[in-house]
């Protein structure tokens, strides 16, 4: 579309940035494990990686993982 030839068929919005938000991770408690996992679509919702950590109350990495997974529906 030619927004110079046409300027009323060209609709120009802009939508307002989110405030960003501070996300602060927390350890466990003595003697307890943190799990945190996050997984990712790619493309149509059949190939997805997801990954994780689990982590002691010293913050220390005790099982990093990542894996990719084909979904067969």
């Amino acid at each position: 579309m030619d927004i110079f030839r046409f300027p009323n068929f060209v609709n120009l919005s802009f939508k307002e940035k989110k405030a960003q938000k501070d996300v602060v991770w927390c350890a466990p408690e003595l003697g307890q494990l943190k799990f945190n996992v996050n997984g990712m679509p790619k493309g149509n919702p059949s190939e997805l990686t997801i990954g994780g950590v689990l982590r002691d109350f010293k913050e220390g990495c005790l099982y990093p993982f990542q894996r990719q997974l084909v979904l067969v529906m």
